[in-house]
């Protein structure tokens, strides 16, 4: 099986080499119910890991405007603290957590993946 990948480079030239597929999953999370009582909980572990991923983003954000990397990584960085603040993805899966009583982590999947397929849709 034979397939292009297309990216951003990181430097110039090409690879040519093996690959290792690690998953054929999108991405793997474990699952599970979460008690009426532990829903706050649920929620602020939610807000908690946004937190993290937001102040990760950040950081990479300031070692990569040093101008040692393209400057497409920090729109790349850009991009992607801008969806940890993009109520339909985040409001949803907190939603998910509170109608469904599910984890932090399923829940911002199945939102994620539901907004794929609507992008889908589009095309």
């Amino acid at each position: 099986m034979a397939f292009t990948l297309h990216g951003l480079p990181v430097s110039n030239g090409i690879a040519i080499g093996h690959v290792h597929l690690i998953s054929h999953a999108l991405l793997e999370v474990s699952h599970y119910h979460v008690t009426p009582r532990h829903l706050p909980a649920e929620l602020r572990r939610l807000d908690e890991a946004l937190g993290i991923v937001r102040h990760e983003l950040n950081s990479l954000k300031a070692a990569t405007a040093s101008g040692q990397a393209h400057s497409e990584v920090g729109a790349f960085l850009d991009l992607h603290m801008m969806l940890l603040d993009d109520p339909m993805l985040v409001d949803a899966a907190r939603q998910h957590i509170s109608e469904r009583r599910c984890n932090a982590e399923w829940a911002l999947v199945q939102q994620m993946e539901q907004l794929i397929e609507q992008f889908d849709e589009i095309e």
